[in-house]
């Protein structure tokens, strides 16, 4: 088997891939499709997982609970009208992870192996809470991922489809805004790429500018359709919302709907046929056209995320005086959508839904057909780039994977603060909409209840607790200093562009520029590059230029 392994675990299927000689490539896990249904279900006293839950009845199947992590619930409820059960979230995404661990060892795949590195993708717009709780589940499941290898899931698809050009001999050169739309999740991101495949190394240089998400995603598209095929019902003379149908009936509506959707992806037309057990229901007729017009409106809200991410990239780390500086909020948001197109040379689709012929069409209409690309199964990708052997050693993040705490000593023992939790987007929405200026900071307040004398340092950690190592101008460092003091305006603060400014307790002030946030391997990992001025930063590592020309 190859030494990497690749687990999507996604709100509809999860799939499995592995390391070879050809490049990442997906291992058939289901009984008889590539992937597995991440669904569970509860007939009588048996309880099923993935393939063996599709036949039961819909009131019996959980169904997208990778949500319950999105949504912070704990819980999930089971109903077929005659009982009510209730179960953990976590029971139930320990036992899909476990499914597929099983899966890959039927198929001669130890994920547990030890020589292995096992990836596993979360969506972007995840916390580090909601990360940390993946990663534990995961852990008790036999999937040994840990921070260093959680990867978000466009920047994931973005890093498959990058090798595949490379494969094919083509040059890249600017901006790819994924689109990678999904069951529970749509997650963008916009890298900025520089490969080519003539070249004597073909190892393409990837730096994450920015990456968010929502919830508009197939779930939401079932939802929004169901509504077309209730319409059509009644059409026919059956009232769907009509009291007295039992609770069930809209588990099997929405069951129906989503088949039909998936038809549709291929067909101009399908009959929908709803098999209840108890209700006879007629019928009906959708239409592709129905996916479309249902689809739309959500698409069109998209697009302001997508605009969001565009203008958050234009405020990212650049490389000096020879590349376009990092844009203020304001000259961001006097960019219209035409500039915003023109700086993204490529607009690559993925997830389950850019199945839709719909999803394509109308993000061709907005930046052009000539710049959409769907490469493949537009669902495997996530789960290739996962796979991928070397890709993740030259790419750089938009925010750091790891923590920043300040540690300190004292006759009682050695203390720590979080000064900066992983995946902290460094600013809120507010802030790109209407301030001067975007930072993450952190106060040293009363509340932090530190000491008012005395030295410290600020310090690299990992999720799982492993020191990161620093270097300050290339010289290996224990952590920045800090003296602690009483200055109530003490802080720390991180800029999009690498600026960390840092203002101890008697008021002194200190900045700092990190070149890139690199990704975080473990064990042995790569060392935060800090330095005094930017100048010198820039001379680390390239970035963009606005245009991506």
């Amino acid at each position: 088997m190859g030494d990497i392994v690749g687990v999507d675990f996604g709100t509809s299927t999860s799939l499995l891939a592995v390391s070879t000689a050809r490049g990442a490539q997906t291992l058939p896990i289901g009984q008889t499709n590539k992937w597995i249904p991440s669904i569970a279900g509860l007939s009588g006293t048996t309880w099923s997982v993935g393939d063996d839950a599709a036949n039961l009845d819909e009131p019996s199947i959980v169904r997208s609970i990778k949500r319950a992590i999105t949504d912070n619930r704990e819980l999930v409820t089971l109903s077929d009208g005659a009982r009510t059960t209730i179960l953990k979230a976590d029971d139930v995404i320990r036992d899909i992870l476990g499914e597929i661990v099983q899966r890959a060892a039927y198929n001669a795949v130890s994920v547990s192996d030890e020589s292995a590195t096992v990836r596993l993708g979360c969506p972007a717009m995840w916390t580090g809470p909601q990360r940390k709780r993946l990663i534990e589940l995961a852990n008790d499941a036999g999937v040994p991922v840990r921070d260093s290898t959680l990867v978000d899931e466009p920047i994931a698809a973005g890093v498959a489809w990058i090798n595949g050009q490379l494969a094919k001999g083509n040059r890249l050169d600017g901006k790819v805004l994924v689109y990678d739309m999904g069951g529970g999740t749509l997650d963008i991101a916009i890298l900025r790429v520089k490969a080519n495949a003539a070249a004597l190394s073909s190892r393409a240089d990837i730096a994450v500018q920015a990456a968010n998400g929502n919830e508009i995603a197939g779930d939401l598209v079932d939802r929004t359709l169901l509504e077309t095929l209730k319409t059509r019902l009644a059409e026919a003379g059956f009232d769907a919302d009509a009291p007295g149908h039992g609770t069930d009936l809209a588990g099997w509506l929405l069951r129906a709907t989503r088949e039909a959707k998936v038809q549709l992806s291929t067909l101009h037309e399908t009959i929908v046929v709803v098999p209840h057990p108890r209700i006879s229901i007629p019928a009906v007729e959708l239409r592709r056209e129905d996916v479309a017009e249902a689809i739309e409106p959500l698409l069109r809200r998209s697009m302001d995320r997508v605009w969001e991410v565009a203008r958050a990239a234009l405020m990212s780390q650049v490389a000096g005086s020879t590349e376009a500086q990092t844009l203020t909020p304001e000259q961001a948001r006097r960019l219209g959508e035409d500039d915003l197109k023109d700086g993204i040379g490529y607009v690559l689709l993925a997830g389950g839904m850019s199945h839709v012929p719909a999803v394509g069409e109308f993000l061709g209409e907005v930046f052009g057909h000539d710049r959409i690309y769907r490469d493949g199964d537009p669902e495997e990708l996530i789960v290739r780039g996962l796979g991928a052997d070397e890709a993740y050693e030259s790419l750089n993040l938009h925010r750091p994977g790891f923590d920043f705490v300040l540690e300190w000593t004292d006759q009682t023992g050695t203390h720590e603060r979080a000064v900066y939790e992983a995946y902290t987007p460094f600013y809120d929405r507010l802030q790109v909409l209407s301030t001067g200026s975007v930072k993450y900071m952190r106060r040293f307040n009363a509340d932090q209840r530190l000491p008012r004398h005395g030295k410290g340092l600020v310090r690299a950690r990992s999720v799982s607790g492993e020191t990161i190592p620093l270097t300050i101008d290339g010289e290996h460092v224990e952590g920045i200093p800090f003296d602690f003091g009483a200055d109530p305006n003490a802080h720390m603060s991180i800029e999009p562009n690498g600026r960390v400014h840092l203002r101890d307790g008697f008021g002194r002030v200190s900045e700092w520029f990190i070149a890139r946030w690199p990704v975080i391997k473990g064990r042995g990992n790569e060392a935060v590059h800090i330095t005094r001025t930017r100048e010198a930063s820039a001379q680390k590592e390239w970035y963009y230029d606005r245009s991506g020309d």
